[in-house]
């Protein structure tokens, strides 16, 4: 997995668009039109989103939706209930580095909002979360088709090809990187400044509720880990790894690189050795509507 250099996101930065009508329509027609037929709603378990998903045409269950998973997941009670038969084995890293493994299925069809496809493969794994979930639906759902998180409305949409133009017509644009590790799993990286003027790639994370960095940018962003404000949190994790965390508010802006106008201050932040720049998740996504687009390799943000 090749890791890109600030240069090299700078120069991706530079590519963002943002035109300004639809056919001559203003954006926000085209995009009303179809939410109602191409939209889920969602709710919330904490800050995680979750979402109605039809698994083998079946009736409704409740799923993450998150974009850090890199695969979609069923618990083991779902796949009991379903029959599924286990077919392999998928092999991840969380954030911290270590190797998670789980048996993997292929499920007859899932069905999320208007998109429904056949075939999808998913690990089998137990969440540790409230028993009436049943999985996670994750970005390798959406590789081939555009979709809108949109959080004041608290709904899923799928994008058709007027509705996506639209959504770049009234928002920011910004490139991103599509990272298929093992596949099928898919994750994104983006390209965020920090207040000091450095450019970091951090995977965008709907599972992450605060933004996360590596701890070794506190010292550049100011952060010393005995200062009063700043709150130390140590403990282990279910795969037996310890660790400890310092978590602090950070005044300068967080801004998307290609599009600085998408930017928030006084973002808490969680600081932890990790094997990535950083993650960026619910506290800064939920202040826009945000758009996915992985077939053209791009995020669009829209202020509500």
């Amino acid at each position: 997995m090749r890791r890109l250099s600030a240069a090299m996101w700078i120069m991706l930065a530079s590519s963002a668009c943002r035109p300004s009508k639809v056919d001559g329509r203003p954006a926000s027609v085209s995009i009303m039109a179809a939410e109602s037929t191409r939209s889920a709603p969602f709710e919330y378990w904490h800050h995680l989103l979750v979402v109605p998903v039809r698994v083998n045409d079946s009736s409704d269950q409740k799923f993450i939706l998150d974009t850090g998973a890199g695969d979609n997941v069923i618990t083991p009670a779902l796949c009991r209930r379903i029959g599924c038969t286990i077919s392999g084995e998928s092999i991840g890293k969380r954030m911290s580095g270590q190797e998670v493994r789980a048996p993997t299925s292929i499920l007859g069809s899932l069905f999320v909002a208007s998109r429904r496809a056949s075939s999808v493969p998913a690990s089998v794994f137990d969440l540790g979360l409230d028993p009436s979930i049943d999985g996670i639906v994750s970005l390798s759902f959406f590789k081939d088709v555009p979709f809108t998180i949109d959080y004041q409305a608290r709904k899923i949409l799928v994008e058709d090809e007027r509705t996506l133009k639209a959504r770049v017509a009234r928002g920011s644009v910004s490139p991103i990187v599509i990272e298929a590790h093992e596949l099928p799993s898919v994750t994104i990286k983006l390209a965020l400044t920090l207040a000091t003027g450095r450019t970091i790639a951090v995977e965008v994370d709907t599972g992450s509720d605060a933004l996360i960095l590596n701890d070794t940018f506190m010292g550049e962003l100011g952060v010393a880990p005995d200062a009063p404000n700043v709150k130390t949190v140590k403990g282990r994790d279910e795969t037996g790894y310890e660790y400890t965390r310092y978590v602090a508010v950070i005044p300068g802006p967080v801004r998307v690189a290609a599009a600085p106008e998408i930017q928030q201050r006084d973002l808490r932040v969680q600081f932890q050795r990790i094997i990535y720049d950083g993650l960026v998740g619910h506290s800064f996504l939920k202040q826009f509507t945000v758009t996915y687009d992985l077939p053209n390799r791009r995020m669009i943000f829209a202020k509500p």
